[in-house]
C-alpha cells in the first residue's frame, strides 16, 4: 500500500493500540509474518519495507529513515506507535525515541547493536569477513558470513540473498543520524530489550548494556533463537511482547 504520505510499501492488520514493526538489514517486512496474526488480535499492527528493501522503491537520493517512519505512521492515520525494531530496525527505533519522541509510545529493541561492549575476537573476525564480502559484492561469501552471525533457516537465507543482490554500495544512502548513543539514558518511554539466547555474543552484550542504560528497561532472552527471534521462536516472542505491551498504561 502506498499513499500521498509515503512511497514505501506497508501493510496494516488488526485494530487497537498501534504497533509498528521495523525489520532488520538482512530482511524485509515478511520477517514478521509469524507474529502478526497474534499481535493483531488486540493491536493495529503496522509493518513496512524500509527504502531499498522488499517491495519498497530504491532510494533516488540520500534520505532520512526517521522521515520514512513518520511518513508510514501518517499514512496509517496514527501520530505515534509502540515501536518494535529488529537489528537495523532497532537502531531506527532507538534513535526515534531520542530525536522524534512524539512518534514513540514504547520501545522494543530486538537483537540490537550498540557501541558497547567491544565485540569479542570471534565476532570481530566474522564482521570483517562480512564487510569485506559485501564491499566486494561477493554474495555467496557474504551469505556464509551472515549465516555465522545472524541468519538461520531457508526463509531468512532467501530474504538475505534478495537484500544482498539488490544492494548498491555506491548508491544513495540513509543520512547518518546524529550520534545519539550517549543519550540512551534520556529515553523516557517504557522499553523492552529482546535477544535470542543463541545470537552472536556481541549482540548479547549490547542487549545487556542497553537494558542497563535505558531507564526502567528490562531484558528478555529467548532460548533457541538467534538474531531474528520473531522467526526462530514466534510464539515465545509474541508472548514476551504482548506481556510488555499489556503492562503499559
Amino acid at each position: 500500500m502506498k499513499t500521498a504520505h509515503t512511497d514505501l510499501h506497508f501493510e496494516v492488520a488488526g485494530k487497537g493500540p498501534p504497533v509498528a514493526l521495523l525489520h532488520s538489514g538482512l530482511s524485509d517486512s515478511e520477517s514478521w509474518d509469524e507474529v502478526v496474526p497474534t499481535l493483531a488480535v488486540a493491536h493495529q499492527v503496522i509493518r513496512y519495507d524500509a527504502r531499498g528493501f522488499g517491495r519498497s522503491p530504491d532510494p533516488v537520493a540520500d534520505y532520512d529513515v526517521l522521515d520514512d517512519l513518520a511518513g508510514v505512521l501518517a499514512a496509517t492515520g496514527v501520530e505515534s506507535a509502540h515501536l518494535v525494531g529488529n537489528s537495523m530496525g532497532a537502531a531506527v527505533a532507538r534513535v526515534a525515541a531520542i530525536e522524534r519522541p512524539e512518534l514513540v509510545r514504547s520501545l522494543t529493541l530486538v537483537g540490537p547493536g550498540y557501541r558497547e561492549p567491544e565485540p569479542p575476537p570471534e565476532s570481530v573476525a566474522r564482521l570483517e569477513r562480512w564487510r569485506a564480502a559485501t564491499s566486494a559484492g561477493e554474495v555467496e561469501v557474504a551469505l556464509q558470513a551472515a549465516a555465522e552471525l545472524w541468519i538461520a533457516g531457508d526463509a531468512q537465507l532467501g530474504r538475505a540473498r534478495r537484500v544482498l543482490e539488490r544492494r548498491r554500495p555506491d548508491g544513495p544512502s540513509a543520512r547518518p543520524p546524529a550520534d545519539t548513543a550517549h543519550a540512551v539514558e534520556n529515553i523516557k518511554v517504557p522499553t523492552l530489550v529482546i535477544a535470542g539466547a543463541q545470537d552472536d555474543p556481541w549482540v548479547l552484550g549490547a542487549s545487556r548494556v542497553l537494558a542497563e542504560r535505558i531507564p526502567g528497561a528490562r531484558l528478555v532472552l529467548i532460548e533457541g533463537a538467534r538474531h531474528h527471534p520473531q522467526e526462530d521462536r514466534p510464539e515465545e516472542f509474541a508472548a514476551a511482547l504482548l506481556e510488555f505491551l499489556g503492562g503499559i498504561t
